[in-house]
């Protein structure tokens, strides 16, 4: 992991992010419309996706939200990249109809790997096969490999959480050279699986 402290983490405030939202809502209205897809709904995966899904609702003015979500129960002695995301919320039985071949806008914030994106992307075909997923991200770590379920995956800004590159390649390739917290971020939360320890939760 390339941070392994609470130092090497710059937090976002909330206007920094807003302003990569509407960054990010530009560039993927204009790929949707160069490719002539019509939205269907929007696929946010709980929690953060919804700091993305919310947004992009408000901006396409539609109020069709289809949550899901995944959470990954960390096990001791196990690396955070070894771990499985586990769906402890699918998505909800739908009130209104949808188009024969819908088009699903799946938000997330932060991917890492992509593991969740996959899962998602998997339970999103069991119960709508025929729909076209595109999967947008605000971060999207150089290791994220598209999975096959995604007709496209978008995102802000590259990272490099495995420490692959050195700090001139990053530069050179356009890789963010800091790492970051997220404002809604409890850095205790954060930092727990990257140094090996289960996070407890209130409830």
């Amino acid at each position: 992991m390339a941070y392994d402290s609470l130092d090497n983490l710059k937090q976002l405030n909330w206007n920094d992010y807003g302003k990569r939202v509407d960054i990010l809502f530009k560039k993927t209205k204009e790929f949707l419309q160069k490719n002539k897809y019509q939205l269907s709904a929007i696929v946010p995966i709980i929690r953060e996706g919804m700091f993305i899904g919310l947004p992009f609702a408000f901006k396409f003015n539609t109020w069709k939200i289809i949550p899901i979500q995944f959470k990954y129960f960390l096990k001791p002695k196990i690396s955070p990249y070894d771990q499985v995301p586990t769906l402890i919320a699918d998505t909800p039985k739908l009130h209104y109809d949808l188009p024969k071949n819908p088009i699903f806008l799946v938000t997330d914030v932060y991917p890492g790997g992509g593991k969740t994106a996959a899962a998602v992307g998997k339970e999103l075909k069991k119960k709508y096969p025929t729909s076209k997923l595109i999967y947008v991200s605000m971060f999207q770590d150089i290791s994220f490999k598209k999975p096959k379920e995604y007709a496209a995956s978008l995102s802000l800004c590259l990272t490099d959480d495995t420490d692959q590159l050195s700090k001139e390649e990053k530069i050179k390739r356009g890789v963010e050279t800091e790492y970051y917290l997220m404002p809604w971020h409890n850095p205790d939360e954060e930092m727990a699986p990257v140094i090996g320890k289960i996070y407890n939760y209130d409830f």
